[in-house]
C-alpha cells in the first residue's frame, strides 16, 4: 500500500506550507488589549462551533463565528502543566524539561513567557487560575503583576478578574489571563442538571469524584467495568460542565461589552487539551497523544477580523506570537512557534504539529493527512491516515512504505535534535505540593494510579533508536 499522498513533506521540523485563500484581506488593525481564556480539558468536537450535536457553548459558538476559528490547532502535550507552559512560552515541553505528573517540572527564569514580553511592551498584566497544576509555583507568575492562583471555580475567576479591571485606566493597555478547570471537575452546578443531564440510576449517582474516577484508571478499576450508562452519565456531566462555563465566559463578555472596552480588546479562547472517553481503550487525558487529547478549539475575536474557519493545522505553539504580533510587540527569538496573524487575513499556511509527552514517553508528528506516534511502548507506535480514517482506529505502521514515509520521519528526527541540543531553558527545579494542593490534584486525578508504570522519559540517543527500530 503506497502513502505518498498522505505525507506533507517535513523535510525541516516546522516548515510551512504558504498558501492564499481567493479573497485575501488586509492585516487587521491593532487590538489595544488581551484576553486569554484557557478553558481545561474542552474538546473541540464537544462544541457547536466545531458540529457538536448539542447546544453546549452558543456563547463560544457566537463569538467563532463572529471571530476566526481553527479548525485543526494542535496542542503540544496531551495534560495541563506542560501544554500551559509551552502555549505561554511558545517552548516545546521538552525543552522547558516539563511532563510527568508527580514531577510536572518548573519553567525557568529563562523562558520569556507571554506576560513578560507583554508587560515590557507597556501592558498592565493579571491572571487568574484555578491552581493545581496551574500553580505560580511551578514558574506560570513570570511577567504578571499578580498571578491569583485561588480561582476555584469559573464564578469566583469571573468575579476577580472583573474586579481587577476596575482598577484599569482608560490610558493603560492590559493583558488578562483566565483558566478554569470546571469542565475538567466533572462537578456541574446543580441547576445544569435538568437540561444536560439524562435520568441515571447507577452507582456513580453517588460517586463524589468523577474526575479522579476518569482520569485515575487505578480508581475506574475500582469502579469496576462502566456500562453504556454510566459512560453516557460522565459525558452528560462533562458537557454541562461546559455549558455553565460557557454562561459564565457570555456575562463575563458582556460585562466587558458594557465597560466599552469589547471594540479595543482582542479575545482568545482556548483549551490545553482535550479529553478521551475511551475511544482508544482508556479516558482521561495525558496517557495518549490521539486527537481526542491534542486537538484542539482556538477562537480568535476582534471587530477588526473577518469571520472565517481556517481550515489549516496550527499549533498551540503559535498563540503567543500571534498575540504579540497582533498588538505589534515583537515576539523573543528564542520562541518555537509562529504568528498566524496572516491566516486572520485569509493568507493561510499550515504548520507541521509537533506533540510529546514524558508520562508514558511519546513523540508524535502530525500534518492533516497523517500521524506518527513514537512511544517507549512499542504496542502504542503509530502511523496513522487522518483523511481517511480521522478517529485513528487503523494503526498502518506494519504496513506503511518505509521510502514514502521518510520526509516524515526525517522531520520529527530533526526536531528531537534540536529540542535535546537546547538545554537554556531546563530550570532543573523540582515542585513540592503543600497538603492542600495535593488533595485539589487527587480530586482532580493526578495522583495514585495515575502513576503506575510511569517511567523516565529517556535521552536522545534512546529516541532515535525508537526511531530507527520504527523505520
Amino acid at each position: 500500500m503506497r502513502f505518498a499522498q498522505l505525507l506533507v513533506v517535513v523535510a525541516v521540523a516546522g516548515a510551512a506550507l504558504p498558501a492564499c485563500s481567493p479573497a485575501c484581506s488586509e492585516v487587521p488593525s491593532r487590538p489595544k488589549n488581551v484576553i486569554l481564556v484557557s478553558i481545561d480539558t474542552l474538546r473541540r468536537d464537544h462544541l457547536g462551533l466545531y458540529g457538536y450535536s448539542r447546544n453546549t457553548s452558543p456563547f463560544l459558538d457566537r463569538i467563532g463565528r463572529a471571530g476566526v476559528a481553527f479548525d485543526q490547532c494542535i496542542s503540544q502535550a496531551p495534560w495541563t502543566a506542560p501544554s500551559h507552559a509551552s502555549m505561554l512560552s511558545s517552548l516545546y515541553p521538552s525543552v522547558l524539561g516539563m511532563g510527568r505528573f508527580e514531577d510536572p517540572g518548573h519553567i525557568s527564569d529563562t523562558a520569556d513567557m507571554l506576560a513578560e514580553v507583554l508587560a515590557d511592551a507597556g501592558f498592565r498584566t493579571h491572571a487568574v487560575t484555578s491552581g493545581g497544576f496551574m500553580a505560580a509555583k511551578i514558574g506560570f507568575a513570570q511577567g504578571f503583576e499578580i498571578y491569583d492562583d485561588a480561582g476555584l471555580n469559573m464564578e469566583t475567576t469571573v468575579s476577580r478578574a472583573l474586579q481587577w479591571l476596575r482598577g484599569i485606566r482608560d490610558d493603560e493597555r492590559f493583558f488578562l489571563f483566565l483558566h478554569t478547570y470546571d469542565v475538567h471537575k466533572y462537578k456541574p452546578p446543580a441547576s445544569y442538571h435538568a437540561t444536560w443531564v439524562e435520568p441515571y440510576s447507577g452507582a456513580l449517582a453517588f460517586h463524589d469524584r468523577i474526575a479522579d474516577l476518569v482520569q485515575n484508571h487505578e480508581e475506574q478499576a475500582k469502579a469496576g467495568a462502566l456500562d453504556d450508562a454510566d459512560r453516557r452519565y460522565i459525558r452528560d456531566l462533562y458537557d454541562a460542565s461546559i455549558a455553565a462555563t460557557d454562561d459564565w465566559l457570555r456575562r463575563f463578555w458582556e460585562t466587558i461589552e458594557q465597560r466599552g472596552l469589547a471594540d479595543d480588546t482582542l479575545l482568545v479562547v482556548t483549551a490545553d487539551h482535550g479529553e478521551e472517553f475511551w475511544e482508544h481503550g482508556g479516558s482521561g487525558h495525558g496517557y495518549t497523544l490521539f486527537d481526542e487529547n491534542l486537538r484542539v478549539p482556538l477562537i480568535v475575536y476582534h471587530p477588526s477580523l473577518a469571520p472565517r474557519m481556517v481550515p489549516e493545522q496550527v499549533r498551540l505553539l503559535d498563540v503567543a506570537p500571534t498575540i504579540v504580533d497582533l498588538v505589534g510587540a515583537t515576539a523573543p527569538t528564542s520562541w518555537q512557534g509562529e504568528s498566524l496573524e496572516g491566516s486572520l487575513s485569509g493568507h493561510a499556511k499550515t504548520l507541521v504539529a509537533f506533540s510529546e509527552h514524558s508520562h508514558f514517553p511519546a513523540k508524535s508528528a502530525r500534518t492533516p493527512q497523517a500521524k506518527l506516534i513514537l512511544s517507549v511502548a512499542e504496542p502504542t507506535r503509530g502511523f496513522f491516515d487522518l483523511r481517511n480514517d480521522p478517529l485513528e482506529t487503523k494503526n498502518l505502521m506494519q504496513e506503511l512504505d518505509r521510502a514514502t514515509a521518510r520526509p516524515m520521519f526525517e522531520g520529527i528526527e530533526r526536531w528531537l535534535r534540536a529540542n535535546a541540543s537546547d538545554s537554556r531553558f531546563r530550570s532543573g527545579t523540582r515542585i513540592v505540593f503543600n497538603a492542600a494542593e495535593l488533595e485539589q490534584l487527587a480530586a482532580l486525578g493526578y495522583l495514585g494510579g495515575t502513576a503506575g508504570g510511569a517511567v523516565e522519559d529517556p535521552d536522545l540517543d534512546v529516541w532515535l533508536k525508537i526511531l530507527s527500530d520504527t523505520r
